[in-house]
């Protein structure tokens, strides 16, 4: 094993051995950061060497670690040039450390479990706030209905972050007299122990297990899974006064304040049960004015949970391989109680390298190993309060409880640094210095004022700069300052300030290293500067709802690098020459087509785009002249999408080639999710109705068509909105597209159904007159049917009331059908 490796080695497994590790940690990384700079500047100048030579693209710096990082100083020695001398000091330095620290093999096993046995003893008076849930798993455990006749087992967990009261919860179950009363033998056994045991488990066994993991609830075969919360604050303070209040008589004046003062307190405990357990007992022995100090001051409150609940959630940590300690530490860069998506998660940890020990090579993409980093994370509960996609499930965004932010800040040392200024009485900040901080956010109201010197300072370690700031004018005064202090910055986020009207071009081109730049929601932005095309490492530029941005600079096509460029919400008139070689793209949120061949985009560029995910917008597509422009662009080979809207629009649109067109833009089968706007041709593609997997599907403004397509036979179809269709007369029977001899059910999963703005519909017919016999059922789960501006529409079908279960009926702008 090399030094470099070991370096790593050590670095990685440093948080296991704290009296060591606190001491030198900071400048071994220091060092690891300084060789990963190093490298990005090497790879950019040999980038451009390339581009400027008329050569093919050299070796992505995204593909550098498909080379073992041991070997990556090594190679580098061998360069010229300006990085001779950088990479001689990097050496000096290493050799000066590893005389300094005697290295043995690091091994990079991880450390033994250091969390204690659990036990079935417990002591009742201690539960809590879980009579609810403590019914719940008694009917669970104790209803015969539960089981099949060859079910052996029946499995119940119990999920939740460290803390919150599995086991107390499992032990207060198992301690039941319900409980002792139905089963003839209870056994309180460890997870390996039960693995024996399930071998020989008989008829009408039941298991209870408690985990921080739902995965492992999954494996195990769970029938039924608990996910346990947080309990209330009155029952965080009657855990913790139990406690804090036992043993000890005061004065009544002296147990009257410190009541007041405990009730406080028990709020800080933010709902665990194991913080207000832990806490009260170690503060029975405190006096009023101690308990005074836990009340008003962060630092000896944050000594004391370090001190008294930290070794609780420890070992959970340790477990982690060290890239998800990496990740997780990492979150400590936003404020307490902060909203994070998790696709902004992912893509800095992707800005950062945090995704794989230095020693491996990348055998996945990027974006998959950080979902799954993210989702191992929030199944070990270090994330809470999650907001998911309809769709497939996936989290787009969550909280992290209070206590494990402060856990996250203490692993996290001092490499992360949260400035939040919202409640400060000042006004203003001069000049705090970042030393030897690596990842930095900061906030402050509007109306805070910056002044020169500015507040960033000393800040050539900050590798990430995120600005959770509002519309500051000083932070877009001081934009070229910001900037210019930055010079080693991997990630930064400028977004929603509506002063910032420009970028400075030549501070911005001395970003180097920099692979995230979010400036989103700058409503006034409206130029970006040919600079940024020289940013060879940038990958993710997010520039959504920019709505006075008008163009991106011309060679974007340079940021070979480039995997999710977010675009929705601006202004754009077309997409610039070269995007055909940003075959790393992943994210393309809107595609321009261009109608003239001097700057723009054609459609064809989409080609070898294969790899794009998530939603892609495609407009002017009514300039496309021929229908092998629309097959060149080979949407059916982009399997990852999932929701497309196409829009016919165009500047001098071609009418007579749209339908071919638009049967050559047929996507892949996978479309959760299709919009098709200002569509002009009598009959739609043919495609549409063979989309098996579409959730959704809009049709807009398609103002020449007389008829629906027959979409009855989506099977998973559960929202479809119909406006702005001019030439539409009627719905018939076709519009359910089902075979009357076999009764098949006309959108069997459709929810809601909107009819919107259609000036000249009259009549919707489920039933074909000729017809006698029954007629197969409709929209048995329609919950939601909406009807706006249908003047002309008569009558609504008799068979819809009697099969679909409206729940809401909603009828504006329809006079003739109200009255009906």
């Amino acid at each position: 094993m090399n030094t470099l490796e070991r370096i790593h080695g050590v670095l990685l497994t440093a948080d296991e051995r704290q009296v060591i590790e606190s001491v030198w940690s900071g400048r071994l990384r220091t060092i690891i950061h300084e060789i990963d700079d190093v490298v990005d500047e090497w790879s950019a100048a040999a980038i451009r060497k390339s581009k400027s030579v008329g050569v093919g693209t050299s070796p992505s710096p995204l593909n550098r670690r498909k080379v073992s990082n041991s070997r990556r100083l090594e190679s580098l020695a061998l360069a010229v040039g300006p990085f001779t001398i950088k990479i001689r000091d990097i050496q000096q330095q290493l050799a000066q450390f590893t005389n300094s620290i005697k290295f043995s093999s690091v091994s990079r096993k991880e450390g033994k479990n250091g969390r204690l046995p659990t036990t079935s003893v417990m002591v009742v008076s201690e539960v809590r706030g879980r009579e609810m849930e403590q019914d719940r798993i008694l009917k669970k455990l104790l209803c015969e209905s539960n089981f099949s006749v060859t079910s052996d087992l029946y499995i119940i967990s119990i999920v939740g972050m460290v803390g919150i009261g599995k086991t107390t919860l499992a032990q207060l179950i198992y301690n039941h007299p319900d409980v002792n009363v139905h089963f003839d033998e209870r056994i309180w056994e460890k997870l390996e122990q039960l693995k024996v045991s399930l071998l020989y488990a008989v008829k009408g066994s039941r298991i209870l297990v408690t985990t921080q993991k739902q995965s492992v609830a999954m494996k195990m075969g769970t029938a039924w899974m608990l996910t346990l919360g947080e309990l209330s604050e009155g029952h965080c303070w009657e855990l913790f006064s139990q406690t804090a209040f036992s043993g000890k008589r005061r004065p009544e004046k002296a147990q009257d304040q410190l009541k007041e003062i405990s009730m406080k307190i028990a709020g800080k405990c933010k709902g665990l049960p194991l913080a207000a357990k832990i806490l009260g007992n170690t503060m029975r022995s405190f006096n009023i004015r101690e308990w005074e100090s836990v009340l008003g001051s962060d630092e000896v409150w944050q000594e004391l949970i370090e001190q008294h609940l930290f070794p609780s959630i420890w070992w959970i940590y340790s477990s982690l391989p060290p890239p998800l300690k990496l990740c997780l530490s990492y979150c400590a860069i936003f404020p307490k109680g902060y909203t994070f998506e998790r696709s902004t998660l992912t893509k800095l940890w992707m800005s950062q390298w945090h995704l794989i020990s230095p020693w491996e090579t990348i055998t996945m993409e990027m974006e998959t190993t950080a979902r799954n980093h993210f989702e191992e994370l929030a199944m070990h509960s270090f994330f809470q309060d999650f907001e998911k996609d309809h769709d497939d499930g996936c989290i787009l965004s969550c909280k992290m409880h209070d206590l494990m932010h402060d856990f996250v800040r203490f692993v996290a040392k001092n490499e992360c640094r949260v400035m939040d200024v919202n409640n400060n009485e000042k006004d203003v900040i001069i000049a705090p210095s970042f030393g030897k901080v690596f990842h930095a956010s900061f906030t402050c109201l509007p109306t805070t004022n910056l002044i020169d010197p500015f507040w960033i300072s000393n800040a050539k370690y900050l590798r990430t700069l995120l600005l959770i700031s509002k519309d500051n004018l000083g932070i877009a005064t001081a934009l070229p300052t910001i900037l210019d202090r930055l010079p080693n910055v991997r990630a930064l986020d400028l977004s929603n300030n509506r002063f910032i009207e420009q970028i400075p071009e030549e501070e911005l081109g001395k970003l180097v290293h920099l692979h995230y730049l979010d400036l989103s929601n700058n409503g006034r932005l409206r130029v970006l500067p040919e600079s940024l095309c020289s940013l060879f490492h940038l990958q993710t530029l997010r520039l959504s709802r920019c709505r006075l941005l008008r163009e991106l600079p011309r060679g974007m096509g340079k940021l070979v690098n480039l995997r999710h460029l977010e675009v929705g919400g601006t202004n754009l008139r077309n997409i610039p020459k070269g995007m055909r070689n940003l075959t790393s793209l992943r994210t393309l949120t809107e595609f321009i087509v261009s109608w003239d061949d001097v700057d723009g985009c054609k459609l064809q560029d989409l080609k070898n785009l294969n790899n794009l995910e998530g939603s892609l917008s495609i407009t002017g597509l009514g300039d496309v002249r021929d229908a092998w422009e629309a097959d060149e662009a080979a949407l059916m080979n982009k399997g990852c999408l999932r929701h497309l809207e196409l829009s016919f629009w165009g500047e001098k649109r071609d009418l007579k080639e749209m339908k071919s067109v638009a049967e050559a833009l047929e996507p892949h089968q996978n479309l959760k999710s299709l919009g098709i706007h200002d569509y002009i041709d009598v009959e739609f593609p043919n495609y549409i109705a063979s989309l098996t997997h579409l959730k959704r599907l809009q049709l807009s403004r398609c103002i020449d068509c007389p008829h629906l397509p027959p979409l009855g036979r989506l099977p998973v179809l559960e929202s479809l909105e119909i406006s702005r269709m001019d030439s539409l007369k009627s719905i018939g029977i076709e519009f359910l597209a089902t075979d009357q001899h076999h009764h098949q059910e006309a959108f069997p999963k459709l929810k809601q159904l909107v009819f919107s703005e259609l000036g000249k519909w009259e009549k919707w017919e489920v039933q074909d007159q000729e017809q006698h016999h029954d007629m197969p059922s409709m929209m048995p789960r329609l919950g939601l049917l909406i009807i706006n501006g249908c003047p002309k529409l008569e009558e609504l079908p008799n068979q819809l009331f009697q099969e679909a279960p409206l729940q809401e009926l909603r009828i504006y702008a329809s006079p003739i059908l109200r009255r009906s």
